[in-house]
């Protein structure tokens, strides 16, 4: 399944590089590095308010540190840019929803722990290079993202109980095109 969403992710931002530079979107794919030791993929799109200041959405799909399968942000990405000749440095935050559900303990149908994303925060700091009117520019980004899980245990025929909200704590390194 992940092999599939990356390759479907490439496969966008090769059909969709020929566009005209009066559109006013712009895409960020990305391969992403996380903690140095696994990969993973990221796509955003941009819709630029003025010169500086865009925003838009996105969704990566990563692993992140202590869970057993990959999560999929989906998140609002604002980003302020700015132009030094042919490098253009842009600091962003993000904010969204880590889609993950996993279920922790066995089979049994009397009890139940499941662990939930519920929200994640995040910022960091890139720059692209070219100029200003070029179609196609590489980037470099360094993202920090603090994740937030909920634990939930259930009883057969109770209300679901939240026992824990757990944070983790990610950086990852991006390496991507701007189109």
């Amino acid at each position: 399944m992940k092999q599939s969403f990356f390759l479907m992710m490439l496969l966008i931002s090769l059909f969709t590089s020929a566009q005209k530079k009066k559109e006013t979107l712009s895409f960020l794919t990305s391969l992403e590095i996380n903690q140095l030791r696994t990969l993973g993929g990221s796509l955003s799109m941009h819709s630029p308010f003025s010169k500086l200041f865009s925003i838009g959405a996105g969704i990566d799909l990563i692993r992140v540190r202590n869970t057993s399968k990959n999560v999929v942000p989906i998140y609002l990405d604002t980003r302020f840019n700015f132009q030094v000749k042919n490098i253009q440095p842009f600091l962003f935050l993000q904010g969204g929803i880590p889609a993950y559900n996993e279920l922790l303990s066995g089979p049994a149908n009397t009890n139940r722990t499941e662990l939930k994303g519920k929200s994640f925060l995040g910022s960091g700091v890139g720059f692209s290079v070219g100029k200003s009117t070029a179609k196609v520019k590489p980037f470099w980004s360094f993202k920090y993202r603090i994740y937030q899980f909920a634990e939930t245990f259930t009883r057969t025929l109770e209300r679901p109980q939240v026992m824990a909200r757990s944070e983790r704590e990610q950086f990852t390194f991006s390496l991507g095109i701007q189109y």
